[in-house]
């Protein structure tokens, strides 16, 4: 037991100083010489190295930027102005206290300029001198280059960067969802205690860093919902709602519910629970609930991301908009909050799906495979997956959700349905068959462009645009669907007539 909470204060001190780390390297700033000047919430830069402390305060103008910096206590007040009157594009003036230091040009981009003087086309500061180890206090204060390059140009920096500990990007990828997939099997491999692992540490702790973010987005938003203008597919209410059902196919919800539901009962039998309605209850009230709460996160989610549009353009997907809203409300520790949100909302749906893929498989094999060899193979295979990108797994796993998503719902459909008909498989297979064959279309017309290309799949699309109502909709699957339940209930008719 000692030995046990020896190593759990180990790797909560060795996660404690990790977070301090991040913390420090990555809180915004800028680096005067060997001064960093963190940036702080009223928006003003305060550090100090060997020789000094220094604190700065930059308000923007129209066409510049006005600067106090404050060095020991002693402040000189800039002005600089860009593209000033009288003086040619991109031209500079800078004035301390009233007395103009600089006039000429800056080259370069903007955070990362170099200042050229007009008179004789001379850079814009000396070269800095250290003398016995020292510099001389004249030379303490900051350059023009730096003040035009900070206050005008808008260079941020971090103090540290990951990057300095793990040196090769996608070898710290490979390493974080080492330990991640390490994680997500060992509580796997423990399903009868799920419960107190996801439902009162994991989800707790996800719901916490994720309310933290959604707040601060909330009550500063960038732009408000009425002034943003929708785009394409979305311009109107009837494209609007068919892309994003189309879109949900995303989320997994639907395809996760029908696993999940699986450990559900399970936990559920584990408690106590025999009887088959009260199983049913519960699985229900359990249901209802987290149906509640995902679609709050969900509205919450798409304010957060709208009002962001006056702050950012379009991202390619949702992982990099997040980065940005949560860069932009918190610096540096927005990312670390983001990353802990989307490390235990990842560890609570992987562990979910780990455990219930893997008893659903032992029992299509009838136990001849056991429950932790099943857990370990698709844990290895999910760390697989998860090293090669976000936007590589959406591009490749959208045709696959076309693919199985169809017969999902209607999966879902006819188990509510199922009392109408007895829950008569010729009913399930019959409404199956037709989905799939109709989602196969689907499929082909989601893969990449090459793909198609390669395997000529141009003309079964072509057939089924023409034959296939909706399948401009990506829904060319519900028509067949309600055929092939038209075909098994007419089968369930026929067999209950020659049972009578």
């Amino acid at each position: 037991m000692e030995k046990k909470t020896s190593c759990l204060l180990c790797v909560l001190t060795a996660l404690l100083l990790a977070v301090l780390y991040l913390w420090a390297a990555l809180r915004p700033g800028v680096w005067l010489r060997d001064a960093f000047l963190y940036r702080q919430a009223d928006g003003s830069f305060s550090g100090k190295d060997a020789y000094a402390a220094y604190t700065m305060q930059v308000a923007q103008t129209e066409n510049g930027a006005e600067v106090d910096f404050t060095m020991d206590g002693e402040t000189r007040h800039y002005r600089l102005e860009s593209k000033a009157e009288g003086m040619s594009d991109p031209g500079v003036k800078i004035e301390q206290d009233g007395v103009v230091i600089f006039t000429g040009t800056a080259l370069g981009d903007p955070g990362d300029a170099i200042l050229w003087r007009e008179d004789d086309g001379g850079l814009a500061d000396e070269v800095n001198v250290i003398v016995n180890g020292e510099y001389r206090r004249s030379d303490l204060w900051p350059s023009c280059n730096w003040l035009y390059n900070v206050a005008v140009g808008g260079r941020r920096e971090t103090r540290g960067s990951v990057a300095l500990l793990l040196p090769m990007g996608a070898l710290a990828l490979l390493l974080f969802s080492a330990v991640f997939f390490a994680f997500v099997l060992f509580f796997s491999l423990r399903p009868g205690k799920i419960t107190v692992w996801i439902g009162k540490i994991i989800n707790p702790v996800f719901l916490l860093f994720l309310a933290v973010l959604v707040i601060a987005a909330l009550l500063k938003p960038g732009a408000s919902i009425s002034a943003v203008a929708p785009t394409e597919p979305y311009a109107t209410k009837t494209s609007a709602f068919f892309s994003s059902f189309i879109e949900g196919y995303g989320t997994m919800d639907a395809i996760a519910g029908l696993a999940f539901g699986i450990v559900v009962i399970d936990v559920i039998r584990r408690i106590g629970v025999d009887n088959d309605d009260a199983v049913a209850v519960d699985v229900l009230g359990s249901g209802v609930l987290t149906g509640i709460l995902m679609a709050v996160i969900y509205v919450v989610t798409i304010l957060m991301g709208t009002q962001s549009r006056g702050l950012f353009e379009i991202s390619d997907n949702g992982g990099i908009a997040l980065t940005q809203i949560a860069g932009h409300y918190f610096g540096g520790v927005g990312q670390i909050i983001l990353a802990v949100t989307i490390t235990f909302a990842c560890l609570k749906t992987s562990i979910g799906l780990v455990t219930s893929c893997s008893e659903t498989f032992v029992k299509m094999t009838h136990g001849k495979i056991s429950y932790k060899v099943w857990a370990i193979l698709f844990t290895l295979f999910s760390f697989a997956v998860s090293n090669v990108g976000l936007s590589a797994i959406i591009e490749y796993s959208i045709p696959v959700l076309m693919l199985i998503y169809p017969p999902a719902i209607a999966l879902i459909i006819l188990a509510f349905a199922g009392k109408f008909f007895q829950h008569d498989r010729a009913v399930y297979v019959s409404v199956m068959i037709f989905t799939w064959a109709a989602a196969i279309f689907d499929f082909m017309k989601t893969l990449p462009a090459g793909v198609q290309t390669a395997l000529r799949l141009d003309i079964p699309i072509g057939l089924a645009e023409k034959n296939l109502p909706l399948f401009g909709l990506n829904l060319g699957w519900l028509l067949p669907a309600v055929i092939g339940f038209i075909i098994g209930m007419a089968i369930h008719r026929s067999k209950r007539s020659r049972a009578n």
